[in-house]
């Protein structure tokens, strides 16, 4: 097994995951994308009540541009159950990752319609577990995210190799600068592969 750690600074997007062919901005409408599952990273050790209590917890921090734009309804009245997985019409098709901070992007498979919001740790730790369609090596990818304040941490495991993923801000002086710290976040990686 290789071993190696590296640090690179990010720019605008950030750390970008998604089922699409392509850039993920262009993933709307009727794009053609593999869609992710997101669940609670210990969700197989919680009860039902306590999961729901976990999707709350981290609820409460959810923001969008959207909200309160007419024309995604449908999106802003019911991103609780979607981002929940309790509404199949709307599929996770990409998610992007700062400090402190996870935006989803969902499209409505039967209406066309593209959405996005994004949750905090303002409230506490927020951690989800991401799995992306096979890829072509036979894998199904999956990104641990564990979302703090002051960083993020991602464990990426892609079936040849593993990372470990660290997001912090490169100036904290800077961290209101904007909600995605663009232009303001260093990545930490240790890769192991040949695992």
């Amino acid at each position: 097994m290789r071993q190696m750690t590296y640090t690179r600074k990010l720019d605008y997007d950030g750390y970008v995951v998604h089922g699409y062919n392509g850039d993920f901005r262009d993933c709307v409408g009727d794009a053609d994308f593999k869609p992710i599952q997101m669940k609670l990273a210990k969700a197989d050790e919680m009860s039902e009540e306590r999961q729901e209590e976990s999707w709350n917890h981290i609820l409460e921090t959810a923001d969008s541009d959207l909200f309160g734009d007419l024309d995604q309804a449908d999106f802003t009245e019911n991103y609780a159950a979607i981002v929940k997985g309790k509404r199949p019409d709307w599929q996770l098709s990409a998610f992007r990752v700062s400090v402190g901070i996870i935006e989803l992007f969902y499209n409505n498979i039967e209406t066309k319609d593209y959405a996005f919001l994004w949750v905090t740790s303002n409230h506490g730790t927020v951690k989800l577990k991401f799995e992306c369609a096979k890829n072509c090596f036979g894998f199904k990818p999956t990104y641990c995210v564990n979302c703090y304040r002051d960083q993020t941490d991602i464990e990426e495991d892609l079936g040849y190799i593993r990372n470990d993923v660290t997001l912090k801000l490169k100036d904290p002086k800077k961290a209101d600068d904007n909600l995605f710290h663009d232009h303001n976040t260093i990545i930490e990686i240790t890769e192991y592969a040949g695992i």
